[in-house]
């Protein structure tokens, strides 16, 4: 998260669901980066109690436990304050689909979600209710938080979703934005909602674009 320039300093957080049970590992807080160390991490069981660890556990807990009940199929959860993003969460940002990997990996265009104070259950909320079709969104005059089905996954939609934002505040300068067709994007969230070979999938779409 650091080296990719998601987060600077003690910004941002990241948690893992352990298999079976209603707990999760995450990053404790106000200790920076390049201090931590693997016992530093805190085991919080979904009521937010700490069950292991000697420090306090991240202030956005409950939007990542939040995030994990909505979504069975979470095994990852990552926050982030990244710059482009975050500034594009301050207007009430939204980004349409510009790539195809956004449809793919994220489930389509990013909204913000209303805003809420930090740390709190509203936030989490709102975040659950963003994630529950996507895998990433823009925390209103805050950042973002992505998901996947391991840190992984959540890692890779967190970069994808702040290099969204930096090409289209990009290309926001240069001229009308253009999204990708809408027949694409609902092909591509087929992908998305049940994991195929996107490549059968889009030989098909073209198959039956030469039919017709």
């Amino acid at each position: 998260m650091a080296k990719a320039g998601l987060v600077v300093a003690m910004e941002g957080n990241a948690s893992a669901r352990i298999p079976g049970e209603e707990k999760i590992a995450i990053t404790p807080s106000q200790i920076p980066y390049d201090m931590r160390k693997l016992d530093d991490i805190l085991i919080v069981g979904f009521d937010e109690k700490v069950l292991l660890g000697k420090h306090k556990p991240s202030f956005e807990a409950k939007a990542h436990i939040a995030v994990y009940k909505a979504r069975s199929d979470v095994g990852g959860v990552i926050h982030t304050h990244s710059p482009f993003a975050s500034a594009l969460s301050c207007v009430g940002g939204r980004i349409p689909p510009l790539l195809e990997g956004q449809t793919v990996f994220l489930g389509g265009d990013i909204g913000t979600t209303p805003y809420a104070l930090e740390g709190t259950a509203e936030i989490g909320a709102n975040a659950a209710q963003a994630l529950s079709e996507r895998d990433g969104t823009m925390l209103a005059n805050h950042g973002t938080i992505c998901c996947g089905k391991n840190l992984d996954e959540a890692l890779r939609n967190a970069i994808l979703l702040e290099k969204l934002a930096m090409i289209y505040i990009t290309a926001k300068t240069i001229g009308e934005i253009i999204p990708i067709p809408a027949d694409i994007t609902k092909l591509q969230n087929q992908y998305y909602k049940s994991p195929a070979n996107i490549t059968e999938l889009m030989n098909q779409y073209y198959k039956s674009r030469r039919q017709s």
